[in-house]
């Protein structure tokens, strides 16, 4: 019987979830939690799991303290208290489940969840050969959730209204004509008909063309809820402007589906991921102890120098409006995105399942971010980005988190695709592919 009574599991520094700054602390951290949670070596069809015995934190005695939001307030917002976040709505739907937190996969759950920024689902329509080839990935992989980003189709009566939070970012916008509308939702019905007719749709999209998701969900699956905000105040039915966000309720998760606003090069920018990130960080404190969270997306952070094929090329990028240090580099890259994406991590008592699953042992000599970024053993990115010099860099901005807790419950979790596949004629970004499992020895 293995004792993992001294084992960083839960007590693990939020730090050591994306930082580099220690010897080998992906290949030891990212390595004891697996072997904890029985992680080790998974093969279908062979019982792998041990009997173990597994300290975890009593929530009601030890808990992380709370998170200082204070740097996240933009100007002119006051700060949320817990007792005045929740609305009659949100209690009923965040309220603490009757047998506890499940920190197993439910049998009837979905498993293998993929998502892709495609970037325009017109644009990547005409691009009949980069199409088909995702098609063809889809089909190999059967999804049972299939997570289509930044689609920018317009909400209307063909497509289906998708009500609004009021937002000054609607303002000086340009509506989509008649044709547009009518265009866009046959669009999606021929797409529901043919590619995708074993899926039903599950949609958040902007007035105009712009942003927007759709979650393709296979009919067999029905969810208990679905948010279209973070706004934990707000009534889950009104979707944010730009149809940035989706949660989908399981039985032994929650499914958010997120496409982050950019640390852009002016200041209202900065202002609008402030404010993403306040109440992100607030939704996640309150549901952490309810139901283990999957989050997925183009969340516009590489967490760390080895998920940039150029660190230092980007880390130059600056721009004359914003004036401070850690708003130098190329958004995405930047200090302040990395320091909002540990606080996310903090608040949700998250991880990177990515890295996770393909630690990175890097040595404390290593200091050079480029040498670290070249000499890694598994880089891997998910799309380009070309600075203002036209160097062209890789990066990793399409991520998986997952509940620490939860984490017994992976399988695999790959980024699909290479990078020949990104190129002008191609695609944008490439897929990441999420597949759970429930664990066949669930003793503890």
């Amino acid at each position: 019987m293995t004792n993992f009574e001294n084992y960083p599991f839960v007590s693990v520094e939020s730090s050591d979830r994306v930082s580099h700054s220690k010897k080998h602390v992906y290949g030891n951290v990212s390595r004891l939690l697996k072997e904890a949670l029985d992680l080790v070596v998974y093969d279908e069809g062979k019982d792998v799991g041990t009997e173990t015995e597994l300290k975890l934190v009593d929530q009601e005695t030890e808990y992380d303290p709370p998170i200082d939001l204070s740097k996240l307030i933009p100007d002119g917002m006051s700060e949320l208290s817990y007792n005045d976040s929740l609305s009659s709505i949100s209690s009923n739907e965040l309220r603490l489940p009757e047998n506890g937190y499940n920190e197993y996969l439910s049998e009837d759950d979905p498993k293998k969840i993929m998502v892709w920024d495609i970037s325009g689902m017109h644009d990547m329509n005409k691009k009949s050969k980069a199409w088909n080839q995702f098609l063809a990935l889809v089909n190999e992989n059967n999804p049972c959730i299939l997570i289509l980003q930044n689609v920018k189709l317009c909400a209307s009566k063909f497509t289906g209204i998708c009500a609004k939070i009021p937002s000054k970012y609607n303002e000086g916008t340009i509506p989509p004509t008649y044709e547009q509308e009518l265009e866009d939702g046959s669009f999606i019905d021929n797409l529901m008909k043919t590619s995708f007719k074993k899926y039903k749709v599950i949609h958040s999209l902007a007035s105009w063309r712009v942003r927007g998701q759709m979650i393709l969900l296979k009919k067999s699956f029905t969810p208990k809820r679905i948010r279209y905000n973070l706004n934990i105040k707000q009534n889950a039915k009104y979707h944010n402007h730009e149809g940035r966000v989706v949660i989908i309720e399981f039985d032994s998760f929650y499914l958010m589906s997120l496409i982050t606003p950019g640390n852009g090069w002016i200041t209202e920018s900065i202002k609008q991921r402030k404010k993403w990130d306040l109440e992100l960080t607030t939704f996640l404190k309150a549901s952490k102890y309810i139901k283990a969270v999957i989050m997925v997306g183009n969340l516009n952070c590489s967490p760390e120098d080895i998920d940039v094929s150029n660190p230092a090329a980007l880390k130059l990028e600056k721009t004359a409006v914003l004036h401070e240090e850690e708003q130098h580099g190329y958004p995405g890259t930047r200090e302040v995105d990395r320091n909002g994406f540990e606080e996310t991590l903090k608040a949700g008592d998250l991880w990177d399942v990515y890295r996770f699953m393909n630690p990175v042992e890097v040595e404390e000599s290593e200091s050079d971010s480029n040498a670290l970024a070249s000499t890694a053993k598994n880089p891997k990115y998910t799309s380009i980005v070309q600075t203002g010099d036209k160097c062209k860099c890789a990066v990793r901005t399409t991520l998986a988190l997952m509940s620490t807790k939860f984490l017994r419950n992976i399988k695999s979790c790959e980024i699909l695709g290479t990078m020949a596949d990104l190129k002008p004629f191609g695609w944008r970004h490439l897929p990441v592919g999420l597949t759970l499992r429930v664990p066949k020895n669930k003793k503890i």
